[in-house]
């Protein structure tokens, strides 16, 4: 046997691929279990810990994020030089162990110190999950990245409805947390007994950035992920607290509004998984954007019932953004391994950062209302970004394969 099949690294079977796809769906929902429960549970951490304020609320998001950033930046370079398999099981155990200790915290300071370990353990599966899907399926890659990321709204939605019905049932948001693990758990026991495919970038390290360092569709596909995702997790994360401080209704109308949020974007990346061959990347996000701006305007400015109804059309005008950006990229910078997957995660954990922060700091001063609008520049600037695309592939198809080729 050789060293690298020792480790866990070989040619896989058709059945074993079937099972590593299954385990990155779970892997998926279980980043939805690390996330949708702290924007369901967030009013309940300010009942119990009276000292955090509106903007300490925004910051609890951030925290999360930032750990997730931390952890998407050193899992891509490891990946890339000892493998996925290693790392993917890291992830999920600190993801178990991040949610029991946030169950336990006995104070808003330890509180937020879980959540940080909840953050670093996501940030190592979410590196990877998309990096090994694209090594299994290589010849459909937005297909297959939009549905591996279609089960994170599921999973927003499916541990979404469970919190809030634990929540509603006992009272406590402390039951809420041991429950999230469940899906964390199932995907480290096929990771621990599956094999993994080895990679074309295998055993270089940051070596294999250099390569994607000189491509401008690296950096075209960094600064739009980064504004997918200050849209999406941004507005997302305070949409709870939203409807129950700023339009007046009920915590259970603020979590049922999440949920369909939730299952808009589900419908939209499984729609767009399906439909991948016949739609151009670019004009597909440049649409995307549009309807995300018009979505968080309408949420920021209408009336009580249109504001929510907006809020829920956000799930499917924002739905193919992230993934296709990934499969966009990947397909333009040749050998796109671990760490290159790793930093586009990263970029769009940091604008999901970012933009709760920016929300919570505007509700501070001025109101929840204001706070979305201050939301509505990301969705912007990512259709001004994807409008020039539009526009630059257009002249490049006109100029014939040497203009194509030479803005390669």
């Amino acid at each position: 046997m050789s060293v690298t099949a020792a480790r866990g690294y070989a040619e896989v079977t058709p059945g074993e691929r079937r099972r590593l796809m299954a385990g990155a769906y779970l892997s998926m929902i279980g980043l939805a279990a690390c996330t949708s429960p702290i924007a369901v549970c967030l009013t309940a951490f300010a009942r119990s810990f009276p000292e955090l304020t509106t903007a300490d609320l925004g910051l609890i998001s951030t925290v999360s994020l930032l750990g997730v950033v931390g952890g998407l930046l050193v899992a891509g370079p490891l990946a890339d030089r000892w493998g996925l398999r290693p790392f993917m099981i890291l992830g999920e155990v600190l993801e178990v162990a991040g949610l029991v200790a946030l169950a336990l915290a006995p104070t808003a300071s330890l509180l937020v110190v879980a959540v940080g370990l909840v953050g670093v353990g996501t940030g190592l599966v979410d590196a990877l999950a998309s990096p090994l899907v694209a090594e299994l399926q290589p010849h459909q890659r937005t297909r297959a990245l939009n549905w591996l990321h279609a089960g994170y709204p599921l999973g927003y939605l499916a541990m979404g409805a469970v919190s809030a019905l634990l929540l509603r049932v006992t009272g406590s948001w402390r039951v809420v947390f041991p429950v999230m693990t469940l899906p964390a758990v199932a995907g480290l026991v096929v990771f621990l007994v599956s094999r993994f495919p080895r990679a074309e970038t295998h055993g270089e390290g940051l070596a294999a950035l250099k390569p994607a360092l000189s491509n401008r569709f690296f950096w075209i596909g960094t600064v739009g992920i980064f504004l997918a995702g200050a849209t999406e997790l941004g507005v997302t994360h305070w949409t709870p607290a939203y409807i129950e401080r700023g339009l007046g209704r009920s915590p259970a109308t603020g979590a049922t509004v999440l949920l369909g949020l939730a299952a808009c974007m589900l419908v939209g990346r499984l729609s767009v998984g399906a439909l991948a061959h016949r739609v151009r990347p670019v004009g597909l996000m440049l649409a995307a954007a549009v309807a995300s701006l018009g979505a968080i305007l309408t949420a920021a400015l209408a009336p009580a019932v249109p504001a929510m109804a907006a809020l829920v059309f956000l799930g499917l005008a924002v739905a193919c953004i992230w993934p296709t950006v990934m499969a966009y990229t990947a397909d333009r910078v040749p050998r796109a391994g671990a760490t290159v997957f790793s930093l586009l995660g990263a970029a769009g954990n940091a604008g999901g950062a970012l933009s709760p922060a920016v929300i919570g700091l505007v509700a501070q001063a001025h109101g929840l209302r204001l706070g979305l609008v201050a939301a509505a520049v990301f969705p912007l600037a990512a259709a001004a970004l994807m409008a020039w695309r539009v526009v630059a592939e257009r002249r490049e198809i006109q100029g014939g394969p040497d203009e194509r080729s030479a803005a390669e």
